[in-house]
């Protein structure tokens, strides 16, 4: 099952639920795992919050470095464009016209998907993992075709434009703009894949894990007061994956 970044949310959203459901018990929950007591529990709710908190974080900064280079790559669509019409207009410079437009085809060829906002979930599937990969080899590609056309303009005798925002020094400006976007998008690629994973140890694996406290909590109430107690029904209530089930309801009944 993939799961997706408001699905985290929303399980920490429960569990404080949870914690602030023990809290308010007219006798003090005492759990025989001291872990799970209500102290030690929201220390560890901290953790989680956290984590969500660095998750979005990251999530945030790789968005707006994918803007950045998606913007920088319609403005280099148009530069090239007339970079390519400007080398067009003098007859002496067709053989590297004709070598240029063959780049500039290859440039405006290569479209790569919309980045996402974030790396999928733990749990993708391999068609969402090679796509977002194909994405980010398209647009290194595109930064290889961009230095062939400025390889170009640069060994053309008189490439002199009178618009100085398709020089070569232009050209290379971008270019070197364009290669550092990539290579920090793909520093963020791999933080955020790290932090992702991070988080869903926290939720998920091993005996200490927010799913694992979570349903401990609940058996323990149980102990404490009860099957027929009021406390148990509170926290029985409390569903784990009740926003998910109730979303899948919707959708069937629709």
């Amino acid at each position: 099952m993939t799961i997706s970044e408001k699905s985290f949310r929303d399980r920490q959203g429960k569990a404080t639920s949870l914690k602030d459901a023990c809290s308010s018990f007219p006798v003090a929950f005492a759990p025989a795992d001291s872990s799970l007591t209500v102290a030690n529990f929201t220390t560890f709710l901290a953790t989680v919050t956290a984590k969500n908190d660095e998750v979005s974080a990251l999530v945030a900064s790789y968005g707006t470095a994918s803007q950045s280079r998606q913007a920088l790559h319609a403005e280099l669509r148009g530069m090239l464009t007339q970079a390519l019409g400007y080398l067009e207009s003098n007859k002496a410079w067709k053989p590297q016209a004709a070598t240029a437009r063959g780049i500039v085809e290859k440039f405006r060829g290569t479209r790569p998907p919309a980045a996402k906002a974030a790396t999928p979930a733990v749990g993708e599937t391999p068609e969402i993992t090679k796509k977002r990969s194909q994405g980010n080899q398209a647009y290194v590609e595109l930064a290889g075709h961009l230095e062939q056309f400025i390889g170009v303009c640069s060994a053309v005798p008189g490439y002199a434009p009178p618009a100085t925002t398709i020089t070569v020094a232009a050209l290379t400006t971008k270019l070197n703009a364009f290669k550092t976007l990539n290579s920090a998008l793909s520093t963020a690629e791999q933080e955020l894949s790290v932090a992702q994973k991070s988080r869903y140890d926290l939720y998920y694996e091993g005996d200490d894990c927010l799913q694992q406290k979570f349903q401990g909590i609940k058996k323990s109430v149980k102990g404490q007061f009860g099957l027929k107690s009021a406390e148990y029904a509170t926290v029985k209530a409390i569903k784990w994956w009740v926003s998910w089930v109730v979303c899948k309801a919707s959708v069937l009944i629709s």
